[in-house]
């Protein structure tokens, strides 16, 4: 048994880690000599659980604040303490049978809902969660609320569990309620910008970061979020040139060149989206330890294939090279190489750096995928340069590399249909990539196109009609299929359906308008 005076004199040595208890059934000055030795003991475990916290001893401060609790269970500052500490060390759902007892004694007091509800919410944002673990603590919240209508952290919570719901009005309307409470609420700003954007509300979500970063300029997850609603909102310079502040800002800068770079590719600007790279690979190569070979090895690869895409086939090579050289394992660098000399007009040596004669006598299929996916890319860039030759050289090669390749086969076949070159072959490799996936959107207005060129209206509608229930959104296939209602006499369906490609973002615009100009034209009957 420990005796009294060791006791009063460990309290002492420890007041400066504990403080001054404020409740009265804490005190343990009280008539009962038993009750009293049971506050004693709770107090000093309470100490030594707050030492060992500090000491960074979890286990024990855990254990420690489990006997104070014992010894005093009727206190309701040690079972929240014990709920807290639970949540600290992230056991939510021991926090939650703890946080339940404190409900249990005192039904009415916010503090215990208070802690049960953030437990909850803990659980249900947990890996494991289940739907019944974000209705029980939607319940809780809710609960908080009734009792505490000013808590404006309860809102937040409200807002998370909404959005994990995917009811994004109701987050908004909970968040809404969380600013008024809580106006400087960074969290509660930033989510709300999220939540607006997510909403394709973006004339509320700019002003609104734009007053929460004149009030905290030096917050960069705002600025963050006013590039996501830049971005979303299609105006890529304005999101590019709020990416380009946080250079200036105590930001990870690999993150913010990568953010940057794919702008400048949305926005097409290759040779911008190189300079970030290999500012990123710099970056990357001063901080070594940092990054693991694999990021270092991605990073270099993409910026091979951004050169390729500038057009910079030279560079490609060199780039390569140096990947070959710094990350040997990573066969990718030889594809790249060879798909750069492709480019090049140097077909030798682009089959000497991918090794396709050794993938070819051992008949390593995986391989020749592989080479054939190089191919591949070199000829639909042979393709976009208007190099329909060469482009058909290379895509002829790919399949005969990898005769499953169904993008290689309806690539092929949508290219010389599209020329009105060969349409039995064009069908034929459209047909076998349908083979491979039959219900492909793009794979069927392919053969539909080809059809067409044929001048086999009926099929080719029908082809057409498929291909637009499998991609709605795609306004390509809308606009073939009003090339077909033309030719076949139904210029008003022509001109809707030509409308509909536009509105869903037809890269050729201009050649679209040309055609619904003339088709009007062709409605108004000569006098």
């Amino acid at each position: 048994m420990r005796k009294a005076f060791p006791c009063f004199v460990a309290l002492a040595l420890l007041a400066l880690a504990c403080p001054v208890w404020a409740e009265e059934d804490l005190a343990p000055n009280v008539a009962d000599p038993l009750e009293a030795r049971a506050r004693g003991e709770s107090y000093f475990q309470y100490c030594l659980s707050r030492q060992a916290w500090f000491d960074r001893d979890y286990d024990a401060a855990l254990d420690h604040m489990k006997r104070a609790t014992e010894a005093n269970p009727k206190s309701m500052q040690l079972t929240l303490d014990l709920a807290e500490l639970h949540l600290d060390l992230r056991q939510p759902r021991e926090a939650v049978e703890v946080a339940r007892r404190a409900v249990g004694q005192a039904p009415e007091l916010p503090a215990a809902h208070d802690i049960l509800a953030r437990a909850l919410l803990t659980v249900a944002e947990g890996t494991d969660a289940t739907p019944a673990d974000q209705e029980e603590a939607l319940g809780a919240v809710m609960e908080l609320l009734r009792l505490d209508p000013n808590n404006g952290q309860a809102y937040l919570a409200l807002a998370r569990l909404q959005i994990g719901r995917s009811r994004l009005d109701q987050a908004m309307e909970a968040l809404e309620q969380h600013l008024e409470k809580e106006p400087d609420s960074e969290e509660g700003i930033f989510m709300a910008a999220q939540v607006l954007t997510k909403l394709e509300r973006y004339d509320e979500a700019e002003p609104f970061l734009k007053r929460a970063i004149a009030n905290q300029p030096g917050d960069p997850r705002l600025r963050l979020a006013l590039v996501e609603v830049y971005e979303a909102a299609g105006d890529l310079p304005g999101a590019y040139r709020e990416a380009s502040s946080l250079l200036q800002m105590r930001v990870d800068p690999v993150r913010v060149r990568l953010t940057l770079a794919r702008l400048s590719e949305l926005m097409k600007k290759p040779d911008e989206a190189v300079a970030h790279f290999e500012e990123i690979a710099k970056l990357m190569d001063e901080q070594e330890p940092r990054y693991p070979a694999a990021e270092r090895s991605e990073v270099q690869l993409r910026l091979t294939l951004l050169l390729l895409q500038a057009n910079r086939a030279e560079d490609a090579i060199a780039a390569a090279d140096l990947g070959q050289k710094r990350f040997p394992e990573d066969d990718r660098f030889r594809l790249r190489k060879g798909e750069a000399l492709l480019i090049t007009g140097k077909a030798k040596e682009a089959k000497e750096a991918m090794r396709e004669k050794a993938a070819v006598d051992a008949n390593d299929a995986a391989q020749k995928a592989r080479i054939a996916e190089a191919y591949l890319s070199a000829g639909a860039r042979e393709e976009r340069a208007g190099n329909m030759a060469v482009a058909e050289k290379h895509l002829i090669h790919a399949v005969e590399l990898d005769p499953h390749n169904d993008v290689a086969l309806n690539y092929l076949g949508f290219m010389l249909a599209d020329q009105g070159l060969r349409l039995d072959d064009a069908m034929g490799y459209i047909r076998r990539a349908l083979e491979k996936e039959p219900n492909n959107g793009a794979y069927l207005d392919s053969l539909g196109w080809a059809l067409f060129k044929k001048k086999d209206y009926a099929q080719a509608e029908k082809l057409l009609d498929q291909a637009v229930a499998a991609m709605a959104d795609e306004p390509e296939i809308h606009a073939h299929l009003a090339e077909l209602y033309l030719a076949t006499g139904r210029p008003e369906e022509a001109l809707r359906t030509w409308q509909t490609a536009l509105d869903k973002g037809a890269e050729n615009a201009d050649e679209i308008l040309a055609k619904m100009m003339a088709a009007r034209k062709a409605l108004v009957p000569h006098p």
